[in-house]
């Protein structure tokens, strides 16, 4: 079950069980900085979740600058490989803020299956925008990404990635009861569209092996002043039928997955 929820989990690396809030038009800052400090050695810990049972701990921090195009950044990773969405998007990844937004730059896992690695790249794709008004669309990228499946197929994924400005919240009480104040909630949704296409005798032939669907939606609530508190990620996916074909695909033909991380430590200058 990790592996399937992982192949869909965009992070780079997603995305509101047992929380409650206030709702509020602009509580807080419109700076970016102000939601994720991103002073070198700045840290923060998150317990996550799958489906409601315990799959690990995340550790996050900010490594030191680093220079993209004569453009400064923030380097970010994780003590282990990550488990959860968020820390996953941003591990390994370059993380600078421009006004009132967060803005990421780096490569995106995005596997069907374990045995078919898909990546893409990302450049200032904005994960937040604390100046955004609720139900703004801040950011989108798209794009087809093919992959050789080794058994005579090229895969081909077509995906759109949208980040979409959420509530602001004057409050925030957490799955852990810890509570928050001037909160700014952003979505990601991930939607994919999977194909194979398959050599009959010369002739490439088009076969869908997915729809276009949302696949991964992420709801992610930054703290004023701390940063990243929680992240929900629900996955949710239906494959084509096959089974008329005697066909066996690597993961199971639906999945319905939710995927917490809760903040339960952090250090921040």
């Amino acid at each position: 079950m990790k592996k399937i929820v992982y192949a869909f989990a965009l992070l780079a690396g997603c995305f509101i069980a047992s929380c409650s809030g206030d709702n509020n038009n602009n509580p807080g800052t419109g700076n970016a900085a102000n939601y994720l400090p991103e002073a070198n050695g700045n840290y923060w810990v998150y317990n996550t979740t799958l489906d409601g049972t315990s799959s690990g701990r995340d550790s996050l921090y900010v490594k030191g600058d680093t220079t993209i195009t004569s453009i400064a950044y923030k380097k970010f990773k994780t003590k282990d490989v990550a488990t959860g969405f968020f820390c996953g998007a941003l591990s390994n990844n370059s993380v600078r803020t421009s006004g009132s937004k967060l803005l990421v730059t780096g490569s995106a896992s995005l596997a069907f299956s374990a045995d078919l690695p898909l990546n893409v790249s990302i450049t200032d794709f904005p994960f937040l925008d604390a100046a955004a008004a609720a139900g703004t669309q801040v950011g989108t990228t798209s794009g087809a990404i093919s992959q050789d499946s080794g058994s005579g197929y090229t895969i081909v994924a077509d995906y759109t990635l949208k980040s979409i400005a959420d509530q602001s919240l004057t409050t925030f009480t957490a799955p852990n009861n810890a509570t928050y104040s001037n909160v700014k909630v952003m979505k990601m949704v991930l939607n994919l569209k999977i194909t194979a296409n398959v050599d009959f005798n010369g002739t490439i032939l088009p076969i869908s092996i997915m729809n276009a669907q949302d696949v991964l939606t992420s709801t992610q609530y930054y703290a004023e002043n701390i940063g990243n508190v929680y992240t929900n990620t629900v996955i949710n996916y239906q494959l084509s039928d096959f089974s008329s074909l005697g066909a066996d695909l690597p993961i199971p033909q639906t999945g319905s997955y939710t995927q917490t991380e809760v903040l339960v430590n952090h250090n921040v200058n």
